[in-house]
C-alpha cells in the first residue's frame, strides 16, 4: 500500500486501519472471509452495524473497505448494486442526520476550571489545559495531540497565539494561527512549569505507578487519552459524556449566541463551508425563527 500511502493523509490512513479492524472482528467471528470480501459479507456486516452506527459512518466503512480491495487488485465487493441498495435501505430506515457531539461550552469551562485547580494533580494541570486550549482554538482531537511547546507565542497582553502545522481541512500543511485566551495561556503555563517542561509535545502522556508520583512521558498523548480526558470532565459535571468533538461543538454555539458573524465563525473552526456553523448552531438559531420571534411578540403584547 505504499503508493496509496504517499497519496492518503496520515490521519485517513489510521482510519482505514480502524474500520478495517471493525471489519475484520465482525468476519473473524462468523467464520466469515475479509479479503476478498463478498458483497453477501459486507450486506450482512452493514446490517448488523446499522443498531449502533451512525449512517455516515456506515458510509465511511465501506469506503475503507472498497479502498482495501482496490489497492489488493481485488474484485470490490463495495461496488455492487445489492451492497448500494442495502445502504440505502439503511439510510431510509435509520435516517441520514449525523449524531452531533455534546456541546462543551464556555460555561462548562469555567466549571471545570474550578474544580481541576483545587486538584492538586499533574493529571489535573495537563486536562484543564488542553480542554481550554481545544476550546479557544476549536482543535479536533487527532489536532490537540500534534501541538508541541514551540508552536505557541504569547503577547504582552498575556493573549496567545497557537500555530497549527496541519489539520483534517489543510492537508497541504499551509498552517493556521489559533488565538488563546489570557486565561488559557495562564493554564497552558502552569501545566508546562508543573511538568517541568520546555520543548516537544504540549501535552503527554502520564503514568501513576501504584502508590507512587505521577510520571510525565516523552511521547505525546494519544487520541485515546484525549477521548479519555473529555470523558472524565463530563463524569466531573455530571453532564451528557463529551468527546473529541465537544469543544468543537460548544465554541460554536457560544460564538453564535453572542451574533458572531458566520464567516467569521467559520474561518475559527477551519470549516470548508458554513454548512458545520448551521448544524451545530441549529437549537439557538430555532429559538431566533421567525415563528419564535413573533410568538414571543404575541405574549408580550397580551402580556
Amino acid at each position: 500500500m505504499s503508493y496509496a500511502g504517499r497519496a492518503l493523509a496520515k490521519n485517513t490512513l489510521l482510519a482505514i486501519e480502524s474500520d478495517w479492524k471493525v471489519f475484520c472482528a465482525f468476519c473473524a467471528v462468523r467464520s466469515l472471509r475479509p479479503l476478498p470480501a463478498d458483497r453477501t459479507t459486507v450486506e450482512q456486516f452493514l446490517r448488523y452495524m446499522a443498531s449502533s452506527r451512525a449512517t455516515t459512518t456506515l458510509g465511511r466503512y465501506l469506503s475503507s473497505i472498497s479502498t482495501l480491495h482496490q489497492v489488493a487488485g481485488l474484485d470490490n465487493p463495495c461496488i455492487t448494486m445489492e451492497v448500494k441498495y442495502t445502504l440505502q435501505e439503511i439510510r431510509r430506515n435509520y435516517g441520514t442526520a449525523p449524531r452531533q457531539a455534546h456541546p462543551l461550552r464556555l460555561e462548562h469551562l469555567e466549571q471545570l476550571t474550578s474544580h481541576y485547580t483545587d486538584i492538586d494533580s499533574l493529571t489535573a494541570r495537563r486536562d484543564i489545559a488542553l480542554l481550554s486550549v481545544a476550546y479557544d482554538a476549536m482543535l479536533r482531537t487527532s489536532e490537540i495531540c500534534t501541538v508541541k511547546v514551540s508552536d505557541l507565542s504569547i503577547s504582552d497582553d498575556g493573549t496567545g497565539i497557537v500555530h497549527l502545522t496541519h489539520s483534517k481541512t489543510d492537508q497541504a500543511g499551509q498552517g493556521a494561527e489559533l488565538f488563546l485566551s489570557d486565561q488559557t495561556v495562564a493554564l497552558v503555563g502552569e501545566w508546562l512549569e508543573a511538568a517541568n517542561i520546555d520543548s516537544g509535545a504540549l501535552f503527554r502522556g502520564i503514568k501513576r505507578p501504584f502508590g507512587k508520583q505521577e510520571i510525565i512521558q516523552d511521547r505525546a498523548i494519544s487520541r485515546s487519552t484525549a477521548y479519555r480526558i473529555f470523558r472524565s470532565a463530563s463524569e466531573m459535571l455530571g453532564g451528557e459524556p463529551w468527546s473529541g468533538h465537544s469543544t468543537r461543538v460548544g465554541a460554536a454555539q457560544d460564538l453564535v449566541e453572542a451574533n458572531m458573524d458566520t464567516a467569521a465563525i467559520q474561518q475559527a473552526g477551519r470549516w470548508a463551508s458554513s454548512q458545520m456553523v448551521h448544524r451545530y448552531s441549529r437549537k439557538i438559531t430555532a429559538g431566533r425563527s421567525a415563528m419564535a420571534k413573533f410568538r414571543q411578540s404575541r405574549k408580550d403584547n397580551n402580556d
